[in-house]
């Protein structure tokens, strides 16, 4: 029986000797793509005026070696090839927006706690994003005094119409 998709991503990265962990692939692949795009002189000279945590969350783009970058690029598209080949048969998937409550402003000043905010609540949509799904957010009815909730659907890429209509029925479901 073939590995599953967590243990070949760790395998990957080990052969890579990639100085990232299995989750934060995806991130450092799209810090060390905007570092470039933005200038690395750009971004030292004006760091003081960057907000803190867009500077912190650019840090580990800065930590991958400049010839790790195509091995990036090469790994992300095979895992992308892979998510398509899965979805196939898929109609889509569905899963919660976000697994956290928002936090009060106070509890996420500093970069580090924004930052691990973000990642708490991207973790489940960024998904979509780093396996270039077509994605939609749906917000479910509001009950009395609790706060709002959603969920997303996900199609494979290109899967607009599939994604929409998925969204659709599941609203339509709710609404009864």
């Amino acid at each position: 029986m073939g590995n599953s998709s967590k243990e070949r991503c760790l395998s990957v990265n080990a052969d890579m000797h990639l100085p990232v962990q299995d989750g934060e692939t995806f991130a450092a692949y799209v810090e060390q793509v905007l570092v470039p795009e933005l200038g690395a002189e750009l971004i030292a000279v004006e760091a003081d005026q960057i907000d803190p945590v867009a500077m912190h969350r650019l840090g580990p783009g800065r930590i991958v070696a400049d010839g790790d970058i195509g091995s990036l690029t090469v790994f992300l598209d095979r895992l992308v090839a892979d998510v398509q080949e899965r979805m196939r048969d898929l109609a889509g998937l569905v899963y919660p927006t976000t697994p956290v409550t928002a936090p009060l402003v106070e509890d996420v000043l500093t970069p580090a706690t924004a930052v691990s905010f973000t990642s708490q609540v991207l973790s489940l949509t960024r998904v979509a994003n780093a396996y270039g799904l077509t994605a939609c957010s749906i917000p479910l009815p509001q009950m009395q005094g609790k706060l709002p909730i959603g969920i997303d659907v996900a199609a494979s890429a290109g899967g607009d119409r599939q994604c929409l209509g998925l969204a659709c029925v599941i609203e339509a479901a709710l609404a009864r």
